[in-house]
């Protein structure tokens, strides 16, 4: 996994399968350049499959504290863009 917005040249090893998001851009995007790291996680969902969409964003909304809750919709949205962008490749 690498975000291809602030890395422009990533691994060439044959063994290994990059997965490139521009998550940097794709936040910045949403209003939300914070949230790449949670584009990259929706990401990583999608190409690895280790854990499901709704256990994502179950485990999300229970760990987020209150005091952080108006951060979980932009959250949510940007898990939801990056599986999105790995899904449709």
């Amino acid at each position: 996994m690498l975000d291809s917005s602030m890395v422009s040249n990533g691994p060439s090893r044959p063994d290994i399968n990059v997965v490139r998001v521009p998550a940097a851009d794709m936040a910045a995007r949403m209003n939300n350049p914070k949230s790449a790291n949670m584009v990259m996680l929706g990401a990583l969902l999608a190409a690895s499959g280790l854990v499901s969409l709704e256990d994502a964003l179950h485990a999300l909304e229970e760990m987020t504290p209150q005091h952080r809750s108006a951060s979980l919709e932009p959250n949510r949205k940007a898990i939801q863009e990056g599986k999105n962008s790995v899904d449709n490749t």
